[in-house]
């Protein structure tokens, strides 16, 4: 599992941009890093949880 394909799961950039309450820009920055901030990290689990899409920690770490 990469950060793209779990953005791509959740509906694109532009959705999970909205979802998180930051810019796509953001959301593109996370996609090249592969790593989402730890401050989304229960936003994007109940996302996921809710479509059953499969979230490793791993994917999370460094950032705000």
């Amino acid at each position: 599992m990469t950060v793209k394909s779990i953005v791509d799961n959740l509906g694109g950039t532009f959705k999970v941009a909205e979802m998180l309450g930051v810019v796509p820009g953001a959301v593109s920055n996370m996609k090249s890093a592969n790593r989402f901030p730890m401050c989304h990290f229960f936003a994007l689990k109940k996302a996921c949880r809710k479509k059953r899409i499969r979230l490793p920690d791993d994917l999370f770490g460094n950032g705000n």
